[in-house]
């Protein structure tokens, strides 16, 4: 892992060498799981669904854990796709 100083205002920023995306078939990459945590409980399933599907979403998973219990997984086909 490098570090890169940035020379706006301190920001810092780490870079993964050799971990820049490489194109890909999307029917041929891994799905990717983006969670999302502090969402209202009151928000249906079927909401969450039709919000997140218009972004490429095509999986809402509720989290089994008590510490993440208004977090939500969102399954996405790539990493490109977020």
């Amino acid at each position: 892992m490098a570090y890169d100083s940035s020379p706006h205002g301190g920001v810092h920023q780490f870079v993964s060498e050799g971990t820049e995306p490489k194109p890909s078939d999307e029917e041929s990459a891994e799905p990717v799981t983006l969670l999302i945590k502090h969402l209202p409980e009151a928000l249906p399933h079927d909401t969450l669904s039709r919000i997140f599907g218009n972004f490429g979403a095509f999986s809402v998973r509720p989290c089994s854990s008590a510490k993440y219990v208004t977090s939500k997984g969102f399954d996405f086909p790539t990493v490109f796709a977020i």
